[in-house]
């Protein structure tokens, strides 16, 4: 099958990609009309702890700042989420929300959803009809209090079915073989693999990065299928665990290539 590669750096705006900085406006942001925006946090899930009270085994919620936010909501009324919450979820696609391009505050919200919120995160919404973030937390703070992102264009043109869109939000320069395909893809890059609407057959993908010592360790080897009406996300994230066993790891996301207008 004939493939596609492309490697596209940040601050780009390019076919599957485009990074917080290649957002440019041609009207101001208050002309524009919002388009769909997603969250994709990705990272390690911290360890389940339990306690014993009377006999019963009960199932304790997860350290602060080990997970992301349960529910956000996007938008700058000061306190108060500006729309319906989003639940965020590790390795997770979230539900679409409206967004005006331009800057964005994430905003986390508090108190089971009663209105009340507080800024978490903000970043910069081209002008798109879809937008994908992937989230991931600050590793100077090694906590979700504080998060990172890379702003992906997610609309048909941009990612349509029978593609494949490599992302590496890891630190790390990742070593990719994709069939006959072998490519290099940066700390910060995104490389697109795959014909627009034609199906993939059973393709082995293989995924390396090298060590604190330098030293290569693979982090994934398997196969990849798609149909010509689907499209796969594979995101390389840094492992922020206690006690990682490699450098990195991959989180693969297959869905149907199906993204609604926004209304205008």
């Amino acid at each position: 099958m004939k493939k596609r590669a492309m490697i596209v750096p940040a601050g780009l705006c390019a076919l599957g990609v485009l990074l917080l900085s290649a957002a440019v406006a041609q009207r101001t942001d208050e002309d524009q009309p919002p388009g769909w925006l997603r969250f994709l946090p990705v990272g390690e899930s911290p360890p389940v702890r339990q306690e014993v009270r009377d006999g019963v085994r009960y199932l304790l919620p997860p350290p602060p700042g080990s997970v992301p936010p349960r529910m956000v909501s996007v938008g700058s009324e000061e306190g108060r989420q500006a729309s319906a919450p989003v639940q965020l979820k590790l390795r997770t696609l979230s539900a679409r929300v409206l967004a005006t391009p331009g800057a964005v505050p994430i905003r986390e919200v508090v108190d089971g959803g009663s209105g009340d919120s507080r800024r978490w995160h903000e970043l910069r919404m081209p002008n798109r009809g879809a937008v994908l973030a992937v989230l991931w937390r600050d590793p100077q703070a090694r906590s979700w209090t504080r998060a990172r992102s890379l702003v992906l264009a997610d609309d048909l043109e941009a990612f349509p079915g029978g593609t494949i869109r490599f992302t590496n939000v890891s630190p790390f320069p990742a070593g990719i073989t994709f069939g006959d395909e072998k490519l290099v893809l940066a700390a910060g890059k995104v490389a697109m693999q795959g014909e627009a609407n034609t199906g993939l057959p059973e393709t082995r993908l293989a995924i390396e990065v090298a060590d604190a010592n330098g030293n290569s360790r693979k982090i994934y080897d398997s196969a990849i299928v798609q149909r010509r009406n689907q499209r796969t996300s594979v995101i390389i994230f840094r492992a922020d665990g206690a006690r990682p066993r490699n450098p990195a790891k991959v989180h693969i996301a297959t869905e149907q290539a199906v993204v609604p207008k926004p209304p205008r």
